[in-house]
C-alpha cells in the first residue's frame, strides 16, 4: 500500500505512540494517549488507523513495539473489518517484514472472522514464521 503524504499530526501520533514503555502504567502517558487516539480511530476512520498502523511498523524495527502494535490498534482492524483489513494485512506482510512481525501479535478468536479468512491469515503468518525461521527473504522461497 503506498504510504500517505506526510501529516505532521499523524508524524506526532506516531512519535508519541513509539514511546511506549512497559515499566510504566499504560507504557506512560504520550503512548497510551497515543494508542487511545488511534483505537479510537479504528473504529471512527479505519484505514485513517491502518495507515497510521503503517506509519508506526515503518517507524520501528523493535519487536516488542511491532508486536504490541500487532496485539492491540492492527488486531483491533483486522476483528473489526476482518473481509477487508486481513486480506491487506497479509498483502502487505507479503512485502513488509514490521507488518509480518506485528502480525505475529495478533490473536483471533473464531468469532471474530470467518474459517476462511482467518484460515488465510493463519497460514499466513505460518508461512513468514518458516521463512524467518530459515533465514528467507519476506518474498524469498
Amino acid at each position: 500500500m503506498k504510504m500517505p503524504a506526510y501529516d505532521p499530526e499523524l508524524g506526532a501520533l506516531v512519535s508519541a505512540w513509539l514511546t511506549f514503555d512497559p515499566s510504566l502504567p499504560g507504557g506512560g502517558e504520550p503512548h497510551y494517549e497515543a494508542d487511545t487516539r488511534l483505537k479510537l480511530l479504528s473504529f471512527d476512520e479505519p484505514l485513517l488507523a491502518w495507515q497510521v498502523v503503517l506509519l508506526i511498523a515503518a517507524a520501528t524495527s523493535e519487536t516488542r513495539l511491532l508486536r504490541q502494535l500487532g496485539a492491540g490498534r492492527l488486531e483491533d482492524l483486522l476483528s473489526h473489518d476482518p473481509e477487508q483489513f486481513i486480506p491487506m494485512a497479509i498483502e502487505e506482510a507479503t512485502v513488509n517484514p514490521h507488518v509480518q512481525e506485528a502480525l505475529l501479535g495478533v490473536w483471533l478468536c473464531r468469532h471474530d472472522s470467518s474459517d476462511a479468512l482467518l484460515g488465510q491469515l493463519e497460514s499466513a503468518v505460518l508461512g513468514f514464521q518458516r521463512r524467518a525461521a530459515c533465514g528467507c527473504e519476506a518474498k524469498g522461497a
